[in-house]
């Protein structure tokens, strides 16, 4: 890496991930500019020792700090598109993805897309899907918004394009998917409780 002030972090898809990274790094003594979706900017440039601290921290929480140009492009991609994604919050119409990318990465579409299908294996369109239904999938468990409210702030034309969308790449309906994950925490929740009960006798 030629610029040690800032860092590409592969595996942060969503807000929870900033604050977790931004904890850590806080906690291990770093001071922090700005962060985002796949990258941090530190107040002071890091030392070799300093960034082999952040790698290791990034890696027990499951991310991995990106060194090479091409993965940092790659993550570059990703980054603006989970951006475009998790900040699309106010239900004005989602710009047309090879637009934006274009214009946040100054680069060609056609280049970036042949690119990221080479290294990622799928198309940047595909990737655009996964990462929206990702967010659904956020908003789903995590708030009580309506599949109208959840439509409307991912940029879906209507709850019945998000409800297909979302069925085509996870076999499920939207609402099946709030039942399931209810049901499941519910378990959950009733195992930790028969677990304290026994682990106090």
């Amino acid at each position: 890496m030629d610029n040690w002030s800032q860092l590409n972090i592969k595996g942060m898809v969503c807000n929870r991930c900033i604050q977790t990274i931004e904890e850590t790094l806080y906690h291990i003594g770093y001071a922090i500019k700005s962060i985002s979706l796949g990258r941090v900017v530190f107040n002071d440039s890091l030392s070799l020792n300093d960034v082999k601290l952040v790698k290791a921290s990034l890696t027990q929480l499951g991310f991995e700090l990106l060194e090479d140009r091409n993965q940092n492009l790659l993550n570059e991609i990703k980054s603006s598109i989970q951006e475009l994604v998790a900040y699309n919050s106010n239900g004005e119409k989602m710009e047309k993805i090879s637009t934006y990318l274009s214009k946040k990465l100054n680069k060609n579409y056609d280049s970036l897309a042949e690119f990221f299908g080479r290294y990622e294996g799928l198309t940047i369109e595909k990737y655009f899907i996964n990462t929206r239904i990702a967010r659904v999938k956020e908003l789903l468990v995590y708030t009580q918004d309506t599949l109208s409210e959840i439509a409307f702030r991912v940029g879906f034309s209507s709850p019945h394009h998000l409800s297909n969308q979302f069925k085509n790449s996870t076999g499920l309906n939207p609402s099946d998917f709030r039942e399931l994950h209810k049901k499941n925490n519910a378990v959950r929740r009733n195992e930790n409780m028969q677990h304290e009960i026994f682990t106090s006798n």
